[in-house]
């Protein structure tokens, strides 16, 4: 039996089965039969009966398949419901009857008929005498009309050559759009052309399958065609069925139309001449032609040209010229747009089109691409036009926010955009320039090299090598973590655990590289340093970006270090310790950095090693680096072999990276190894100094080598002798003795106030510094003068004078019997002299910093063993809050809170807690006397609310007569005129999450505990003027009504001038509505709540006597509560809401009142009230 060929065996294996097969002389599988067309009925003829003829079939016949059709499911077969229906003749063939059912697969590889190609031209190369065949060129193809001088008869042929055809097209159209009576009546077959058929008799096959389709149409009924049309359909999908039906239908007006472009047709038809083209048809419409100039189209087509009979006007739109950019007046923004190089192009620009910022999308007429487009173009197929957009789009990051021309954020909308993932994943491609495009454009995004130019000037500064992480805060996550009460380890591992459980995404939205972490940024770029080892410039960004890294946090930093083969392949490829020479002369290209030592990979050697101690040991040891600082240390700049600015910088880095070392106490030993090379160069600082005055790159770069070396002995001397001396920057900024500076006394009151300013803007690192201000100078008293320099009797002198009316603003009453009025400079004079007690409350205070502050100390007092990392605690803040001075009041107040919370109750307080809110309230009362700048950042409604602490704080702490005398004390300073203007209760509050929910505690607290207290009073009256929330008065009068027979306030000793509670007149009706029901029903009276009775009389009176236009439901209240109070039966109110007149804190009433109305109110009044009268008269009657 002979085999069968298989995959893999080549030609000559085939040529040696087909000799095997001749020579056996084997029957074939398939045999070729001429098989004449069943569709003539005659001519049934085969190889045995006469010769083939010219034009018959080839049909192959496949024996192997099997005559009956194998079932296609297990299933047994079911019972067909028509069968008894089915009527058979004796003479019907039963395989003609089986074949016209037959729907098996060897139904259609039975007739597999050949295209004829015998009609198909072949194109013979014409010989030529070149030695190369000549260019076939389609303006050269010679056209069927004659091109001349002589063109009159060709013309009118030619004329009515297109008519003839226009008229044949026109009756196809016409055909197509009847209905299918139209169809069967048609001559021509619309659908059939012959195509692949013998070109002899392809007319009259043509014809005799549309004359078959014809008479089978025919035969059917209209149901029977239904039935099939359904059938097809469910066979079909539906989505294809809905838009042939779309192609097809159209509807009515497109028919319309049509038909009129068809009458219209034949009347233009002569006067197209040459001018004709033809327009393809589009959505189900027939073709038509249509007249153009050639002035209208920017290339004129030739009648040579292959396949340009059809005229693409939309395509060729795009080849004319663009109009010009107009700028348009609107007050919207217009898209941006951008250049190659990452310029913002203003929106009216008009540059050349050859610059390549022009294309086919929105806005044609602007050039540049805007960010959508850009983003479209990075997920191109076509590797240039992805490296260009990623190019593009690193350049805008890098260029920055355009604050001046553009709104909002840039980085913030690429970011939202998903552009650091789309970076992350070019990253990730295969090919070498995307790859290298996506690194640049990382590096511009994340790294900012101007910030990596003052962060290495700033390493020898004074704890300059200390740096803030690069780590950012989730607000969202800090207010979640307010109410769960965790240590530090617990918050590290518990946020830790959140960040993992959290998608990528979420985690990048708030901290990038964070979430660049979570995608194992680290492997990827080791990866490409290792195996791909791109060009320079991407080797440069790569360690860019991994030094940003590690300046984000130690966690960071054990993540770059635990990354397998990473630092081990940037320390063999990157900082070798010998290269090839060529590398250091002058002009010498280098096209691949691997192998060659680079001084921004020891950059990020020594920023890793910033990152803690542990990291530090682990890159001298395991890693080698201490070999390296040898290496590149003890050979002059000069001698290395490289070129001279990368030889500086690269030993700048070696001596900076040793000097980390050195701050932790490691590789001090090199020290003396390297003993000659440090003397050499401190020798040679004196001549260097001499040439500072000469700018040059050199100069500065020596300058940053020599100061690198100054920071290495510094910690080098620490090291060998830990110093424990106080910081000597603030004994050079302030002069604590008396001794130090003879003139101390007359700076002093400077002295101290750059000491405050400094307290509240000092950041975490810096605690040691904030604890010297507070031990030595915040309260130190020879650096508040004005205790001994007559500062108390000024205060008292003031008050006399009326000096902004502080005289009267410091007389609330007390509740208490015991409690006595002391003047301002009594409370001053008594404040200084318990300076001393005032100090040690807020030592305690800030015990809480007590871990933070050993750390601090072991930097600033140069204790090197103790040092963990040079990176700093995360920035949420300065030190010390800006209202700092209140934060014992603060304190009590969240613990008395917290202890409510868990259902204590504390009814009294112990001494120290008293002597505590004491003690805080006189030294904010010094402040803001004498040092009021200090407290000038925090708003007057903060300073207030933290003031109200003290009446929420226990039950009766208020009452206490220390604390009762310095509240009022400075409510007398925060009811100025000033400070009342500056007053602002609608604003967000720091440190408060609604002032509403506070005063609301406040009222509960007044109606429990108040005894009418008019200090408490006032607190509680002040947020009701007119111009602050009108919630807050609606909760008094609404809510609390019952406070209004407690708040007893005199006049007298009310600081607030009435007039911010009486004007503008008030608008809100449900409030003036509850003014007049608590006057009306009593709850309001003028010997109870004499301010708010004057401000319920006021807003009443002007609202009653309003005839201003307003809505109906307004003007209805208004003449109601006018009829209402002319028929009060309470004289005396209802003289007051008729009467009054203006508001007057002098008179006992608070208000003056009119002798008689004037006569427009008593005209008014008299119009109302006759219309009630004349209204209620029947009522009366009956």
């Amino acid at each position: 039996m002979l085999s069968r060929p298989k995959p893999g065996e080549s030609e000559a294996d085939l040529l040696h089965f087909q000799n095997q097969f001749l020579a056996a002389r084997a029957s074939p599988a398939v045999k070729v039969v001429k098989k004449a067309d069943k569709r003539k009925g005659e001519g049934k003829t085969t190889d045995a009966e006469g010769p083939p003829l010219q034009d018959s079939k080839d049909v192959v016949m496949l024996d192997d398949f099997p005559d009956t059709l194998p079932a296609l499911t297990p299933a047994p077969p079911k019972k067909s419901k028509i069968k008894s229906a089915c009527v058979h003749f004796e003479d019907e063939d039963p395989e003609e009857r089986l074949e016209s059912h037959d729907r098996h697969i060897t139904a259609v590889f039975s007739k597999i008929i050949e295209r004829d190609t015998s009609a198909a031209a072949v194109t013979i190369p014409v010989p030529t005498g070149d030695p190369f065949p000549r260019t076939f060129h389609r303006s050269e193809i010679k056209s069927e009309v004659r091109l001349g001088a002589a063109r009159g008869n060709d013309k009118s042929e030619m004329q009515s050559s297109w008519c003839r055809h226009i008229k044949s097209l026109t009756a196809f159209s016409a055909d197509l759009t009847d209905e299918v009576g139209d169809f069967l009546t048609s001559q021509q077959p619309c659908l059939i052309t012959g195509e692949g058929l013998g070109s002899q008799k392809r007319e009259e096959e043509v014809q005799a399958i549309h004359k078959e389709n014809l008479e089978k149409l025919q035969s059917m009924s209209e149901e029977e065609i239904l039935q099939e049309q359904e059938r097809l359909l469910a066979q079909l999908d539906p989505t294809l069925v809905a838009f042939l039906k779309s192609r097809r239908g159209g509807n009515e007006g497109q028919k319309k139309e049509l038909k009129m472009e068809q009458n219209r047709q034949e009347e233009f038809v002569e006067s197209l001449g040459n001018s004709i083209i033809f327009i393809p048809a589009l959505e189900g419409k027939t073709a038509i032609f249509s007249p153009h100039k050639d002035d209208d189209l920017p290339v004129k087509p030739k009648k040579e040209w292959i396949h340009m009979d059809n005229v693409e006007f939309e395509k060729l739109e795009w080849m004319k010229d663009l109009p010009l950019p107009q700028q348009k007046k609107t007050k919207k923004g217009m898209q941006a747009r951008f250049s190659l190089k990452g310029e913002l192009i203003p929106a009216d620009a008009d540059l050349p089109t050859h610059l390549g910022l022009h294309h086919h999308g929105e806005e044609a007429e602007r050039a540049g691409y805007s960010l959508q487009e850009l983003f479209h173009l990075s997920r191109s197929q076509v590797i240039q036009q992805r490296t260009l957009a990623l190019q593009v789009l690193g350049r805008i990051a890098r260029a920055g926010e355009f604050v001046s021309s553009l709104k909002g954020s840039i980085l913030r909308l690429l970011l939202d955009a998903g552009f650091l993932f789309l970076l992350r994943f070019s990253v990730d491609d295969a090919v070498d320039n995307v790859m290298a495009a996506a690194v640049g454009a990382l590096r511009a995004l994340l790294v900012s090299l101007d910030d990596e130019e003052y962060l290495d000037w700033t390493f020898s500064w004074y704890q300059g090598m200390a740096a803030f992480p690069f780590v950012r805060s989730n607000e969202e996550e800090e207010e979640e973590e307010e109410d769960e009460e965790l240590n530090g380890t617990e918050k590290s591992q518990d946020k830790k655990l959140k960040d993992e459980n959290k998608p990528d995404p979420d985690v990048a939205r708030y901290d990038v590289v964070k979430g660049l972490l979570k995608t194992r940024i680290q492997h990827r770029l080791r990866y490409i340093l290792e195996v791909v080892r791109p060009v320079p410039a991407a080797v440069l960004d790569i360690l860019h970006i991994l030094t940003h890294i590690a300046r984000h946090s130690s966690e960071a930093c054990s993540q770059l270090l635990d990354c397998p083969r990473l630092i081990e392949t940037i320390v063999r490829e990157f900082l070798p310790t010998q290269w090839d020479p060529q590398v250091a002369e002058p002009g010498c290209l280098l096209t691949s950095l691997h192998g060659v030592a680079c001084a921004t990979a020891m950059k990020f050697i020594r920023v890793l090693a910033c990152g803690g101690r542990n990291a530090t040991a682990r890159l001298l040891n395991k890693f080698e680096m201490k070999s390296r600082l040898s290496r590149f240390i003890a050979e002059d700049p000069v001698d290395l072999l490289l070129p001279r600015e990368e030889a500086i910088r690269l030993s700048t880095e070696a001596f900076r990276l040793w000097a980390v070392a050195a701050a932790y106490g490691q590789a001090c030993d090199l020290y003396r190894d390297l003993y000659p090379v440090l003397v050499r160069i401190l020798q040679s600082l004196p001549e260097l100094l001499s040439t500072c005055s000469e700018k040059s790159c050199m100069t500065e770069l020596a300058v940053q080598r020599a100061t690198a070396v100054v920071t290495l002995l510094i910690h080098v001397t620490q090291t060998a002798a830990p110093s424990v001396t106080s910081c000597w920057f603030l004994s050079a900024l302030f002069p604590v003795q008396a001794g130090a500076c003879p003139d101390y006394s007359q700076h002093a009151s400077l002295h101290h106030c750059v000491a405050m300013a400094l307290l509240s803007r000092l950041l975490p690192g810096s605690e040691h510094l904030a604890y010297e201000v507070l031990l030595d100078l915040a309260f130190n008293p020879e650096f508040l003068p004005e205790g001994k320099a007559g500062g108390p009797e000024a205060a008292d002198f003031s008050d006399i004078l009326h000096l902004g009316t502080s005289a009267k603003l410091a007389q609330p009453g007390s509740a208490a019997a015991s409690c006595s009025k002391a003047t301002r400079g009594a409370l001053l004079r008594e404040s200084y002299q318990d300076l001393p007690s005032i100090h040690s409350c807020y030592l305690s205070h800030f015990v809480h910093l007590q871990p933070t502050l050993m750390r601090s100390q072991a930097s600033y007092q140069g204790r090197n063993y103790l040092i963990q990392s040079m990176l700093l605690p995360e920035v949420k803040g300065p030190i010390l809050p800006s209202d700092w001075p209140f934060f014992p009041l603060i304190s009590l107040y969240n613990r008395v809170t917290n202890a409510e919370t868990r259902g204590a109750v504390l009814n009294s307080l112990p001494l120290d807690l008293v002597n505590t809110v004491t003690w805080n309230l006189q030294w904010v009362l010094l402040l803001e006397t004498w040092r009021a700048k200090t407290l000038q950042s925090i708003p007057t409604a903060a300073k207030l609310a933290r003031l109200m602490c003290v009446f929420l704080t226990g039950s009766d702490l208020f009452l206490e007569a220390p604390i009762h005398r310095y509240t009022a004390a400075l409510l007398s300073v925060y009811c100025q005129p000033k400070a009342l203007d500056s007053l602002n209760l609608d604003a967000p509050l720091p440190g408060l999450a609604s002032f509403h929910d506070l005063y609301i505690s406040l009222l509960e607290q007044f109606e429990a505990v108040s005894f009418g207290d008019p200090l408490f009073g006032v607190f509680v009256l002040l947020p009701l003027q007119k111009r602050f929330s009108v919630h807050l008065r609606l909760s008094v009068f609404g809510e609390h009504t019952s406070i209004l027979k407690a708040l007893g306030v005199p006049l007298q000793q009310f600081p607030v001038p009435l007039e911010r509670y009486t004007s503008p007149p008030e608008d809100n009706l449900n409030l003036l509505r509850l003014y007049f029901r608590t006057l009306v029903s009593g709850t309001l009276r003028h010997n109870w709540c004499p301010v708010l009775y004057v401000v319920a009389v006021a807003h009443v009176n002007s609202f009653i006597f309003s005839q201003d236009s307003t809505t109906r439901e307004t003007d209805a209240a208004r003449k109601s509560m006018l009829r209402k109070t002319w028929l009060l039966v309470d004289e005396t109110l209802k003289k007051h809401l008729l009467y009054y007149r203006l508001s007057n804190a002098e008179s006992p009433l608070g208000f003056d009142l009119y002798e008689q109305l004037p006569p427009m109110r008593l005209k008014y009044l008299q119009v109302v009230t006759q219309k009630e009268n004349k209204e209620n008269a029947p009522t009366q009657i009956s």
